[in-house]
């Protein structure tokens, strides 16, 4: 390995992974420009995490939520027969 560049992942300050490169073509060694990019990059990549991690928490809420409503849905047809007969 002739160069290398790690720019963490982060979202504040808790870390959500790492970039990682290594031997840059055509040049020994990354420049700052190199590292701005990468770390914009980084940037990037922490929002699209975390809207994907949000995206697949309200998915499993909403299937959740479904599964109630049809619980409750099927406890109603068994309950409304029986009190309508109470009448």
């Amino acid at each position: 390995m002739r160069s290398f560049l790690g720019v963490p992942i982060m979202l504040g300050d808790r870390l959500l992974g790492l970039i990682y490169l290594t031997d840059k073509e055509d040049h020994y060694e990354f420049t700052p420009t190199d590292e701005r990019v990468i770390e914009m990059l980084a940037a990037y990549a922490a929002v699209a995490i975390t809207n994907a991690r949000l995206y697949q928490g309200l998915t499993e809420r909403d299937q959740i939520l479904s599964q109630r409503n049809e619980d409750l849905a099927l406890i109603n047809h068994m309950v409304l027969p029986w009190l309508a007969a109470g009448d």
